[in-house]
């Protein structure tokens, strides 16, 4: 079960590929790169709750802190390198930036929740 949690996240790639025959998150255009990045911001951060310990204690799951972070990160990357790129293009990145900043948010949450938790 632990496994297939994860395989999740793997949603919008299969959607990406059906609408658009790719499977680089860099090769479609922006509106849909936002569909894309919201999606997997959901599913992801979706996973981090479900692995969080505070869901820990209602459903006993075995979960690796480090492969979270690493998952949060990723997202993270992946959108500032496609901020980086629309900023350089001259494109309109106001969606996108709102976006990062949510996540942001989430994720210094998560982090600050995590070390809460192990003291």
């Amino acid at each position: 079960m632990k496994k297939i949690r994860y395989f999740l996240t793997l949603i919008p790639f299969f959607w990406m590929y059906q609408h658009y025959q790719t499977l680089n998150p860099f090769a479609i255009k922006g509106p849909a790169f936002l569909l894309f990045y919201l999606m997997l911001s959901i599913l992801t951060y979706g996973i981090v709750l479900i692995n969080s310990s505070a869901v820990k204690k209602s459903f006993p799951l075995k979960s690796n802190d480090n492969f979270n972070t690493l998952l949060v990160s990723l997202l993270l990357l992946l959108g500032i390198i496609r901020l980086i790129r629309g900023i350089y293009l001259g494109r309109p990145v106001g969606y996108l930036f709102l976006i990062l900043v949510c996540s942001l948010f989430i994720a210094k949450q998560f982090i600050v929740c995590r070390n809460t938790l192990k003291r």
